[in-house]
């Protein structure tokens, strides 16, 4: 008979006392964001609440995906013994808690979130991906919206045949090749156009930047193929163009690649632009793709390979939404809903450095 070994020992190497709630919340205080917190003043006329306890509470709010300040205060309620392991030493309470998320400005959480993606930016770039393009960087531009009641935000589009329509507030985002976290630059409300957001932007020499069709502005196509930075973009149909030399496709090129060609585009004050336009026919999904870019020394099969890895975008907007509160906000004001996003997006963006940080950790072991 085989003899059972009743010793139990732990071969785990990596063990946190804390947990994963209070690991979230070591990176905001790693972070120095009471620099932040002391030159906004968002903590002048508060006593008790801090912008500190503010914050870790919203997170537990947002991860926990409660749907009222009343479960939360209740689920604090019922955990107030072990809260301090969270870094919360206040338990909030209802009145408290919508005082703060209609008064505290939401611009701090905003820069909070801006110091977080700058502090921990390499650690949610996935250091092991190749780029499609060695020595350029892939950036992709989208916005995204969260539905919202009508009296606060104006929803765009056309009216439902119900007559009934919806507002919702608009992230302007960019995501960097590698990333799985989206760096928001600009929140609007819906009504509003990608390209007022794209205008927030700062875009950086020698990066590509992939877009949609929302972006369509040729000057600002000709600003940055003047200051040498890259995009690649789908073109309208209906685009107006002169077609100046077309290429010869190589035979080892994807058989999907139609046609590459050099055209003009002319522009107001008798300004003109020369880009790159290819044709490309997808044949699993039965459709013609058109792209027009400045890149026009890199091989052909690049272009539409460039611009189908702007999904990843849509693919990480999608993750966003199904996995944090975004349905349910715990205030019916515009700075407690703009309060509310933001700890969305800080939540999602701890949430991956401390995966990223536990991946690491087990390949070195």
């Amino acid at each position: 008979m085989k003899k059972i070994n009743l010793s139990c020992k732990n071969n785990q190497k990596f063990f946190s006392p804390l947990p994963v709630f209070g690991q979230l919340a070591s990176f905001v205080k790693q972070a120095n964001i009471e620099q932040i917190i002391q030159v906004s003043a968002s903590d002048k006329h508060y006593k008790k609440f801090k912008s500190k306890d503010h914050i870790l509470t919203m997170l537990v709010a947002v991860i926990t995906r409660v749907q009222s300040i009343r479960d939360l205060c209740a689920m604090f309620l019922a955990h107030r013994s072990i809260i301090h392991h969270f870094g919360i030493y206040t338990l909030p309470k209802r009145s408290t808690l919508s005082y703060v998320n209609k008064r505290r400005h939401y611009s701090v959480f905003e820069k909070i979130y801006h110091r977080l993606y700058q502090n921990y930016r390499y650690d949610i770039l996935d250091s092991t991906r190749r780029p499609i393009i060695s020595g350029k960087k892939r950036i992709a531009i989208d916005s995204t919206i969260v539905g919202l009641v009508d009296s606060l935000f104006r929803n765009v589009g056309r009216y439902r045949l119900d007559g009934k329509r919806k507002g919702g507030i608009k992230l302007h985002c960019t995501l960097e090749e590698g990333s799985r976290v989206p760096q928001v630059h600009y929140i609007s409300q819906a009504i509003e156009h990608d390209q007022g957001g794209w205008q927030q932007m700062s875009l950086q020499k020698g990066d590509i930047y992939v877009m949609d069709r929302g972006y369509l502005n040729y000057t600002k196509f000709l600003a940055m193929n003047e200051e040498g930075i890259y995009f690649v973009r789908r073109m309208k149909d209906n685009s107006v163009y002169k077609s100046i030399e077309e290429k010869d496709v190589p035979d080892k090129s994807e058989a999907g690649i139609l046609k590459d060609e050099i055209i003009e585009k002319h522009l107001d004050e008798g300004k003109k632009i020369a880009l790159r336009r290819v044709a490309y026919w997808d044949d699993v999904h039965q459709r013609l793709f058109v792209f027009i870019t400045n890149l026009l020394e890199i091989e052909v099969d690049y272009i539409p390979l460039l611009y189908k890895s702007r999904w990843e975008i849509e693919i990480v907007f999608r993750q966003m939404k199904q996995n944090f509160q975004l349905r349910y906000f715990l205030g019916d004001n515009e700075n407690a809903i703009r309060i509310q996003i933001w700890c969305c997006l800080i939540a999602n963006l701890l949430i991956t450095v401390l995966h990223n940080n536990i991946k690491k950790r087990n390949k070195r072991l």
